[in-house]
Order: C-alpha cells, then sequence, then structure tokens
C-alpha cells in the first residue's frame, strides 16, 4: 500500500513523500522512491517503535518514534490508514 509520510530528524531536512509500506514478521517495511529508479527501503523492527499515537485533531494521522527519528502517516486513500492502524496496534496488544 501506499502512503504519504513524514519523517522529522533532529537538525535535519524534514522528509516529505509517499512510501509503499508492508508488514511482515514484526518488521514495517518501508519503500521511498528518490528519483527515476533509485529506492531507498527502511525496515522498521515493530518492537522499537515507541511513542505509537493517533492525533485526535487530524483525522486518520498516526505518528510514531523510532531510530530517533518521529514518523508521521497521513491518509492518502481509502483504507490506507486504517491497514497502517490495524497492523501497528495488533503488533502492541
Amino acid at each position: 500500500m501506499f502512503t504519504y509520510v513524514q519523517i522529522f530528524r533532529p537538525n535535519e531536512e524534514t522528509f516529505n513523500g509517499y512510501a509503499a509500506f508492508e508488514f511482515g514478521e514484526g518488521i514495517l517495511s518501508l519503500a521511498f522512491m528518490t528519483g527515476l529508479s533509485k529506492t531507498v527501503r527502511v525496515k522498521i523492527p515493530l518492537a522499537e517503535i515507541s511513542n505509537l499515537s493517533e492525533d485526535p485533531d487530524i483525522k486518520n494521522q498516526i505518528e510514531f518514534d523510532y531510530d530517533g527519528k518521529h514518523f508521521v502517516f497521513l491518509n492518502s486513500g481509502y483504507g490506507v490508514s486504517n491497514f497502517l492502524k490495524e497492523n501497528l496496534i495488533a503488533a502492541f496488544a
């Protein structure tokens, strides 16, 4: 699935862009297109995510911290944020 992601890193420029994501074996995999053919892949162990939350003021915005970065996932399509939220919550159940 695809979603819009912002990644905030201290003392660095904020990343804004679309990412393909999938869940498997306790890992959230993200793939970001950074050019015509270059894909940057990030694998996030679900057990290492902290501060998982949903913004009550912005519908379907999911946030968490990982490896010194703050990830914000914004709703970008039907069912995308629900799929993301359900899988993240399941990992913490």
